[in-house]
């Protein structure tokens, strides 16, 4: 008979507190959920804790916030650390989840229930999952007892295979504390810790700081050499596509993932990674001593693998080899690579401009 227990205990918790208690036309004259917020003004701001248990400990397991008022909505959920987990929004009509660590915003469909999907945690979860109207003469009244310094009245639902407390706020008539036990246990308990009706605002939620939803990040003008003293991070682009349109912004420090700005000065080669609003691409490129400058070799080598090779000459006389990129050329230039015979053609990599003899063998 253990099935029936779950059934029961899921749904009267997941459908939230405030409809878990909402019971119409019984012999405790339970407030319908409309009543209640009518009686609370409209508006209220609300803590509750959700504890579990672990090897016969209870033991917290998340906090929520919620506030609600005529036009606008607030659900967060933050774990036992007091992380975020999950942030929904609704305002205007428009329901948005709300992620604080990359300030990114995604638009849901505005039917859904926030308290739905933050797994029934919202207090004032208004979507009726079930009706209790056929088990209701299995609740007892207790009598009246204190939870966190507001007056309550206790009521115990039991059956074969379930016992449950409630305390019902003696004032608006919402739930205040939740009690779930299987086995002679406590397994589950919801209480509410803060509750106000007065003050209720969202001064401090502004949609527009967060940003929509990104599909893509990816740098086009990546350096092949760079010199500490010439190279700002900024000068690096950053393209950003999100919902079919594209936008530029410079390269931050803050966007480097596993990496300082500062590394950056030392020669060698860099393999960059960056992160942004949570997408990722990464990059890499060659960083000089400020005293090796760059020269070209007088030729081009042949093609490996459809991609045309340029030798690099340093003022040490070392030489390395490079992709040649369209934008080292001007479009006439870069034309004549396409076109068989002996051509001399004008390279410029990081401002350093030279002429570069290129054969470029028939088809």
């Amino acid at each position: 008979m253990k099935r029936p227990l779950f059934i029961i205990v899921a749904l009267i918790i997941a459908a939230g507190l405030l409809t878990a208690c909402d019971l119409t036309d019984t012999p405790f004259d339970f407030k319908t959920s409309d009543k209640i917020l009518e009686d609370m003004g409209g508006s209220y701001s609300v803590v509750s804790e959700l504890y579990g248990t672990n090897q016969g400990i209870v033991v917290l397991q998340s906090t929520v916030y919620e506030r609600g008022t005529s036009d606008k909505y607030l659900l967060e959920v933050r774990n036992s650390e007091g992380s975020t987990t999950r942030k929904y929004f609704k305002t205007g009509g428009v329901l948005y989840r709300l992620n604080d660590a990359d300030m990114v915003r995604i638009e849901l469909a505005s039917s859904t229930d926030p308290g739905t999907l933050a797994d029934g945690l919202s207090f004032l979860n208004l979507g009726m999952a079930f009706n209790l109207a056929s088990i209701l003469i299995n609740f007892s009244n207790f009598g009246d007892e204190k939870i966190n310094g507001r007056d309550a009245t206790k009521y115990e639902f039991s059956s074969d295979d379930a016992l449950i407390d409630y305390w019902i706020d003696k004032e608006y008539g919402f739930c205040l504390k939740v009690d779930t036990y299987g086995g002679g246990t406590l397994q589950r308990r919801w209480v509410v810790t803060e509750f106000t009706t007065e003050g209720v605002n969202f001064d401090d939620i502004d949609v527009a700081a967060y940003h929509e939803a990104i599909d893509e990040i990816k740098v086009n003008n990546i350096p092949y050499f760079i010199t500490p003293s010439t190279f700002e991070l900024n000068d690096i682009v950053v393209t950003v596509t999100s919902g079919g349109s594209s936008y530029n912004i410079p390269l931050t420090e803050s966007m480097l993932y596993g990496m300082t700005a500062a590394e950056l000065d030392s020669p060698g080669n860099k393999n960059v990674e960056i992160h942004y609003l949570g997408m990722q691409c990464a990059f890499n490129f060659t960083v000089l001593p400020d005293d090796q400058s760059v020269t070209f070799g007088h030729y081009l080598l042949g093609k490996v693998d459809n991609v045309w090779i340029v030798y690099i000459y340093y003022s040490d006389s070392t030489r390395d080899l490079a992709n040649l990129k369209p934008e080292w050329m001007n479009s006439t230039d870069y034309a004549l690579l396409n076109v068989p015979g002996l051509h001399t053609v004008g390279v410029t990599v990081n401002d350093i401009y030279d002429t570069v003899i290129v054969d470029v063998p028939a088809e």
